[in-house]
């Protein structure tokens, strides 16, 4: 399969240099960008830049989302083969999140991973890559000493790495095998927050005998996420919550705790009284249980 610039089509990147609003209410939404990008411009070239300082767990949700909007234009109905065929190979993502703070130390090396037979490529440090560690067929090292792109001194190495990105990079890199990549931790955690403050959770916990699911649990329980605990409504989906109830439900492979806004409310009142407001702006990584 030929990969000579196709990915190039969408570029994301998401790093704690940029700068800007890390308030999930004013900061813009990955999420909901990139989701319309597939399914609204699918054929048309996207470069978006986030910045993800106190906040760099999402990168997790982002990535399993976008490998999850690669499988929905694979059944899109609209799309006819032609168009598929003209998105191989088209999303690059670059994560830039790892903070020198060892001594000698100029950071985790960035890594090249493939997926998806090389539609989705990843230019990110070995930790981040954990949420799709399963996914990925071939990894590759770019050491920080002795490379062409920047120098062992290098400050500002990230705004180079993107270049991997390209199918012509014309780097040489170290094979690595994905097996180095830290599996994901076996926990129920928040993973992001969106810019209405609903919260999304996922769940990679080895089920346990007795433990229940959503579905087998009463219509009401309470739900602890880090230090707060209230009761919430077990739900199906947005539509089917009740307005002003906070409610949980699945969403595709994600967990999601929402508030459904109530009639003639104000924006400041939807925000005080968000999931996220509510359970005390939890941060990305929060542990989150179903109370006895």
């Amino acid at each position: 399969m030929s990969t000579s610039n196709f990915d190039l089509k969408r570029i994301y990147s998401f790093s704690d240099c940029f700068g800007g609003e890390s308030n999930p209410f004013r900061a813009p939404d990955p999420d909901a960008l990139i989701s319309t990008d597939f399914r609204s411009h699918p054929l048309d070239e996207r470069h978006r830049e986030f910045d993800i300082w106190g906040r760099e767990g999402i990168t997790d949700h982002i990535l399993r989302t976008i490998l999850r909007l690669h499988e929905e234009v694979d059944r899109c109905a609209v799309l006819n083969e032609g168009q598929k065929k003209r998105l191989v190979g088209g999303t690059g993502v670059l994560v830039n999140g790892a903070p020198r703070i060892q001594a000698h130390n100029n950071g985790e090396p960035f890594h090249l991973a493939q997926l998806r037979a090389g539609q989705v490529r990843v230019v990110a440090p070995l930790h981040a890559l954990s949420a799709v560690r399963n996914q990925i067929f071939r990894l590759q090292r770019l050491p920080n000493e002795g490379n062409p792109l920047f120098s062992a001194r290098e400050q500002f190495r990230s705004s180079f790495a993107a270049w991997l990105l390209r199918a012509d990079h014309n780097v040489p890199l170290e094979e690595v095998d994905p097996q180095e990549i830290p599996e994901a931790p076996k926990d129920w955690k928040v993973s992001y927050v969106d810019r209405f403050g609903n919260i999304v959770t996922f769940d990679n916990r080895e089920r346990e005998p007795e433990q229940k699911t959503l579905d087998e649990l009463r219509n009401e329980f309470r739900l602890r996420i880090w230090k707060t605990v209230l009761p919430v409504a077990l739900g199906s989906c947005l539509k089917e919550a009740d307005s002003g109830v906070l409610t949980i439900y699945e969403n595709d492979r994600n967990i999601e705790v929402i508030r459904k806004w109530e009639p003639d409310e104000t924006v400041a009142t939807r925000r005080k009284l968000s999931a996220y407001s509510q359970f005390g702006k939890p941060f990305i990584g929060a542990p989150v249980r179903i109370e006895p």
